[in-house]
């Protein structure tokens, strides 16, 4: 009688750890991957809304493959300027792949020429993390790079 009570518990248990490592493996397949890594780039693209003249965004994209970035172009209104406190991609192996601090920025700054790049992504997922303050003279606006990348086999 004790089997037929623990039956629906392990039951649900082994459910949910199947649940769970089916997200896992979804996280970073190929086809997922592909569409999430492109819509993610395009989502840090717009990057952030700089809120009375600072912001703090943070991003998290699953790389399909390892990627390559020749350049990180600031777009902001012209006779903007501000200031990047602190800028960090952290890879799937929990490692710093990037980053930069206190970098002065206006319209057209290549943050990798500014940072000392090169930036190389490693497959997995990786964590962008970004803080910004001291930007005027408008206080509220729309913060955005391009992203010029060049793909790796």
């Amino acid at each position: 009688m004790k089997i037929m009570v623990d039956l629906p518990k392990k039951l649900v248990s082994f459910v949910s750890i199947c649940a769970l490592a089916i997200s896992l493996m979804m996280l970073c397949l190929p086809t997922v991957a592909i569409a999430d890594t492109q819509s993610c780039l395009k989502e840090t693209e717009k990057a952030a809304v700089i809120h009375k003249g600072s912001f703090d965004f943070t991003r998290y994209c699953c790389v399909n493959s390892q990627k390559n970035f020749r350049s990180v172009v600031v777009s902001l209104p012209d006779g903007e300027t501000g200031i990047i406190n602190s800028l960090v991609i952290i890879g799937s192996d929990k490692q710093k792949e990037f980053g930069c601090q206190n970098i002065q920025i206006q319209n057209g700054t290549d943050l990798i020429k500014q940072c000392g790049g090169p930036v190389v992504l490693k497959e997995g997922l990786t964590r962008y993390h970004a803080q910004g303050s001291g930007f005027n003279p408008n206080l509220d606006l729309l913060f955005s790079v391009h992203l010029n990348t060049e793909f790796s086999s």
